[in-house]
């Protein structure tokens, strides 16, 4: 029995130590959240069927914040909108304003070969710092192509 009682204790423990670092694409997490890791996806904002996420990661040692758009559409899309970096509650605008065109029900993210959703936080702020650095965009605009 206590054999037993300790094998479903364990079990259950591995279950939720599983499902509290499991962030996918598609959850939600609140936007005031900060990027922990750099393999997470952080929700951002949603607006017309339009899911954007986050991250923070690394390409070629080099700090790179990525974004990922969702289009949950039945027809295509284009969006834009432009970025500030949140450091220490302080919002920096980023120069640059990121627009793409989606295909109907498509998911489009940037990585280290897909520049155009991403960017270089050090082209804006000196440090990031994890769990103080996050983002925000404003200026959204969805269009149905």
């Amino acid at each position: 029995m206590k054999k037993q009682l300790l094998v479903l204790l364990l079990s259950f423990i591995g279950i939720a130590n599983l499902n509290a670092h499991r962030i996918t694409g598609h959850d939600h997490v609140q936007s005031t959240e900060k990027a922990v890791t750099n393999e997470h996806w952080i929700f951002l904002e949603q607006s017309e069927n339009i899911e954007i996420y986050y991250r923070y990661s690394t390409c070629d040692n080099t700090p790179a914040l990525q974004f990922q758009v969702v289009n949950n559409n039945d027809h295509p899309i284009f969006v834009s909108w432009a970025t500030e970096i949140i450091l220490n509650e302080t919002a920096i605008p980023v120069d640059t304003r990121i627009s793409l065109e989606l295909e109907a029900n498509s998911t489009v993210s940037g990585n280290c070969d897909y520049t155009l959703l991403s960017l270089n936080p050090y082209d804006y702020v000196s440090v990031i710092q994890v769990g103080e650095t996050a983002c925000s965009i404003n200026n959204l605009k969805i269009e149905k192509k």
